[in-house]
């Protein structure tokens, strides 16, 4: 997260209906990271974009990050078929990697 309230955002566009951003919050997390993700929603809402807060459950740490992690693929898997992108198609990044 602290990527995300700084670097991560510099695409964001006011009233930018293609995107929708899901942030997951850990209510156990630090006091401070608490505090930024409550800064980057206040930031989401004041651009007028769309945004979904999911609190993460779990009986631990270990199980929050399995949890988190499978929600974040889950809907990476989702919005790729309803977009028609193959959701394990690399051939961007393997075109990438053969430029020198």
């Amino acid at each position: 997260l602290p990527e995300a309230v700084h670097s991560e955002i510099a695409g964001i566009k006011q009233n930018d209906s293609n995107f929708f951003y899901l942030i997951l919050k850990d209510l156990e997390e630090e006091k401070k990271d608490l505090e930024r993700l409550e800064k980057l929603e206040k930031f989401l809402k004041n651009y007028e974009t769309n945004f979904f807060v999911s609190e993460i459950e779990g009986k631990n740490r270990f199980e929050k990050i399995i949890n988190q992690y499978i929600l974040a693929s889950s809907a990476s898997q989702a919005l790729a078929k309803k977009v028609g992108v193959g959701p394990n198609d690399i051939s961007v990044i393997e075109d990438f990697k053969k430029l020198s």
